[in-house]
């Protein structure tokens, strides 16, 4: 399974966060979490993703494709058809169907 954030986490914000450059202190510190509670999610991220991509991979790696599938998931809420995983998933006219 690929590795997961849930959505309405301090998780989530912190990898949106980390993943638009932000450093780890920084984004810690901008929405108030310990930095153990941060190091255990990237942790826990890295082994997850290792466990999916057979080897070792970089936190913010880990957390781009987590966001990545979850932004997969909501437009495909929104426009109602599953996307391929190489394709952007809001790409496209929303209002054409």
């Amino acid at each position: 399974m690929p590795p997961r954030i849930p959505r309405r986490s301090s998780h989530y914000r912190f990898a949106l966060l980390v993943t638009a450059g932000y450093a780890y202190e920084e984004a810690c510190l901008g929405l108030a979490i310990n930095p153990r509670t941060a190091e255990r999610w990237r942790t826990r991220l890295r082994k997850q993703a290792a466990a999916y991509f057979g080897r070792t991979v970089t936190y913010e790696y880990a957390a781009r494709v987590a966001l990545d599938a979850e932004l997969r998931h909501l437009c495909e809420t929104v426009r109602g058809t599953p996307q391929p995983v190489t394709e952007n998933p809001c790409r496209g006219n929303l209002h054409a169907r």
